[in-house]
């Protein structure tokens, strides 16, 4: 078994076999004790083997054990059927399986179809891949890449200096960990550590289920939550945060703040189900049930069911409105034209409620406008009494209440106190308003002289009637729009219900141009009779003094 060169079976050795070693047919050994007993194998190498059919072993000690394997390197070993071990101490023991790089823990043991490139890299689940210093991919489709990589649930993926161990979970980044089931964590040092959580940004933490964290040091602790922006953080479950430093829940409590959401550049929400949209809008204190939309609206309140709506709109710093639980509107900032907290203010409140003067009064709803109200089109309203008197009607407020009666003292007194809404006071008799119309030439482009007259008023006819649906049967007097849509078409229109409306106008301006005819007439008339009484009169002259002749 010794010798410079021998050939058996079309084999080739070149140094000497091992004690046990037989040369294998079209095998090819080179080296002191080598091993080529397979098949058309080739073990090149001090104490080289290759045992199994077409495989190649080369170096120090290698050894390719199974069939259609390749070992290349001191002590590497491709045991696996179609292996390929690649570096010195490299192991590829799964079927299929690829170990490339340096060092006794650079394998791939056990795993199909596996792949583990680098120093020390490891490889054991089927067809994982650890590519990488000390990478790590240890279950069925994992995959590692990069220095210290870790990827050790089944589909898992690890790339960077990253560790990706939850089935299903993504780390990207230095440092990256995504630690439960279908995480993703991308970017430097982020903490995806909920089932299904997402943190995408540097520093960025999400430890809660089905969270979201996008932006540098966004973070959360709750399941359900959003937080996107720089900073952004939710501390109640499901919770939204999106702006650089928005914050959503309550900070002052661990009870508040579910649910709430923070959209703005320091936008913050601390009450459940809450909404702060803006910049610096909302609070971070407990309640429920808040809306604050404009920057730093609702910023001093306290308690719940507040809406505030524009630039810093709601109740001033230590008002009672700021931290009760009644619910309350107040739309703009603070008015201008009083102390009103807002200039539009709804409050809802049918129980009792501090006047500001010592003392509880009975609140009803009331809607308050610190301000000149312009209305441009008609006002529908039902009143209704509110005292034992015809004059106590529900209209105004007054100092230290909710409602002024209409009354001979006064038209309007005013409302509430001076840190919250209040009407100016308007001091004098009252007066009676009726039905304007805008007919100002600077407001028309004038047409031609309407001529409708006489002649069209002599067409209609004017009918006694009563409404069908009417219980009561009122008697009514009126024409038929049939008859005066022949008469005055563009006066008569179909309504939405399909019935017939009329327009008064076209009929009451055909009247005063009938009056107008009318009176010429009677003028032409009045002149004619004046000129036969005179005619009359020079004849009744003359015939007198014929008669005097006569005589």
């Amino acid at each position: 078994n010794i010798g410079l060169l021998r050939m058996e079976n079309n084999a080739v050795m070149l140094g000497s076999l091992n004690n046990s070693g037989t040369l294998g047919t079209s095998a090819v050994s080179l080296g002191t004790d080598t091993k080529a007993d397979g098949l058309d194998s080739v073990s090149v190498g001090r104490s080289a083997k290759s045992t199994g059919s077409y495989s190649v072993a080369v170096g120090n000690l290698a050894n390719s054990s199974a069939t259609e394997t390749v070992s290349i390197g001191d002590s590497s070993l491709a045991s696996g059927s179609g292996s390929l071990a690649l570096g010195a101490m490299s192991q590829a023991t799964g079927s299929n399986s690829v170990a490339v790089g340096i060092g006794d823990d650079s394998i791939s043991i056990s795993g199909s179809e596996a792949v583990g490139i680098g120093y020390q890299a490891v490889s054991t689940g089927s067809h994982s891949t650890a590519i990488g210093r000390i990478a790590s991919a240890t279950n069925t489709n994992a995959l590692a890449i990069g220095n210290s990589s870790e990827a050790s649930e089944e589909n898992a993926i690890a790339i960077g200096d990253a560790r990706a161990t939850g089935l299903g979970s993504v780390a990207i980044g230095d440092a990256a960990n995504a630690l439960s089931d279908y995480a993703v964590a991308l970017g430097l040092n982020t903490n995806a550590s909920g089932d299904q959580a997402i943190a995408l940004g540097y520093y960025t933490s999400m430890k809660g289920s089905n969270s979201i964290g996008l932006g540098n040091n966004a973070n959360s602790e709750v399941s359900n939550a959003i937080a996107i922006g720089t900073n952004a953080s939710v501390l109640r479950g499901g919770g939204i945060a999106i702006g650089n430093n928005a914050h959503s829940g309550a900070t002052n409590s661990t009870l508040y703040g579910d649910n709430a959401i923070a959209i703005g550049s320091g936008a913050k929400m601390g009450n459940d189900y809450g909404v702060a949209i803006g910049n610096n809008s909302g609070h971070t204190n407990k309640g429920i049930y808040g809306v604050a939309i404009g920057y730093n609206a609702c910023q001093y309140v306290s308690g719940s069911n507040k809406v505030c709506i524009g630039a810093n709109s709601g109740p001033k710093s230590g008002s009672d409105w700021a931290k009760d639980y009644t619910e309350r509107i107040f739309i703009g900032s603070k008015s201008k034209f009083n102390d009103g907290a807002a200039v539009l203010e709804v409050h809802n409140n049918s129980g009792k409620i501090w006047d500001g003067n010592g003392k509880f009064v009975t609140a009803d709803s009331t809607v308050v406008i610190n301000g000149h109200l312009v209305v441009k089109g008609g006002i529908v309203s039902t009143l209704w009494r509110k005292g034992e008197s015809n004059d106590d009607i529900n209209l105004y407020g007054r100092t230290g209440g909710q409602l002024e009666p209409f009354d001979a003292s006064g038209i309007i007194s005013r409302y509430g106190s001076d840190d919250k809404g209040a009407f100016r006071s308007f001091n004098g008799n009252k007066f009676n308003t009726g039905s304007w119309g805008w007919s100002d030439k600077r407001l028309k482009y004038v047409g031609k002289e309407n001529t409708s007259g006489l002649d069209k008023i002599r067409q209609l006819k004017v009918f006694n009637y009563t409404f069908k649906k009417d219980e009561t049967k009122t008697p009514r007097v009126g024409v038929i729009a049939q008859d005066l849509q022949k008469v005055f078409p563009d006066a008569v229109k179909k309504g939405s219900d399909g019935f017939l409306i009329i327009r008064m106008e076209d009929i009451f301006f055909a009247v005063i141009n009938a009056i107008k005819e009318l009176d010429a007439r009677v003028t032409a008339l009045e002149k004619e009779n004046q000129f036969l009484k005179e005619q009359n009169k020079a004849l009744d002259a003359r015939l007198k003094a014929v008669e005097a002749k006569l005589k």
